[in-house]
């Protein structure tokens, strides 16, 4: 129900639940303390069976004299072997032909329950990964299946799709898990919405705050 890592030097984390991923997703957080030289993740809700899971350190941990961090990632199964199916690729904006920094790529078992394009804004995906500065991502030990394959800039990290986050997803709607190094682009895209929502807010000093729409709204009351 736990994971202890033991360092030779004395730790201290940056954003864990921002920078410490860990697929497939648990239902219920976990618990993650740092305490001298030891980093504990304790699980709140029982592990799957037979699944390998991954926890990835993107810049998680740093050493506190130095301020070293690094990106490493540790697996382990709950059963007799680690999967070892992968998806990898590239996420590019659609209009510009750019890889897309920071997005999540987000893996979801194939449903009949939710409708397609309602999926990434009602649930969590089951295995996540992130581009880099190209756009580039790959999903690792993953286990035998169909699944959905989104990504979406999760600005407010809440691992769902919101209004005003881009969105890109296969044309052929499912993707059949079965080998290594399945390789699937995506082209990235601004959903367009009828209503008016709140983009961003701005705090501007010392004393004016900016709210952006995407569109003009028929009404506004504060």
């Amino acid at each position: 129900d736990r994971v202890v890592l033991k360092f030779k030097e004395y730790i201290t984390l940056v954003k864990p639940n921002d920078n410490i991923l860990i697929t497939p997703r648990p239902e219920v957080a976990p618990i993650i303390t740092a305490h001298n030289k030891t980093l504990e993740i304790q699980f709140v809700t029982p592990l799957q069976e037979n699944t390998t899971y991954t926890i990835n350190f993107n810049r998680a941990i740093a050493d506190i004299t130095e301020k070293n961090d690094s990106i490493f990632q540790y697996v382990f199964s709950t059963g007799d072997y680690i999967d070892s199916l992968s998806i990898s690729g590239r996420v590019k904006d659609a209009f510009t032909n750019k890889g897309c920094d920071g997005y999540i790529v987000a893996l979801y078992p194939m449903t009949n329950d939710i409708q397609f394009d309602s999926i990434p804004y009602l649930t969590k995906p089951t295995y996540i990964a992130q581009t880099d500065e190209n756009g580039d991502y790959k999903l690792n030990y993953l286990k035998y299946g169909l699944y959905y394959l989104f990504s979406f800039d999760d600005r407010n990290k809440n691992l769902k799709l919101d209004g005003g986050e881009n969105l890109a997803f296969l044309p052929e709607k499912n993707i059949l898990v079965n080998r290594k190094n399945i390789r699937a682009d995506l082209k990235s895209f601004s959903i367009k919405s009828s209503e008016s929502e709140v983009d961003h807010v701005n705090f501007l000093a010392p004393g004016k705050l900016e709210i952006i729409f995407t569109f003009p709204p028929d009404t506004f009351h504060i």
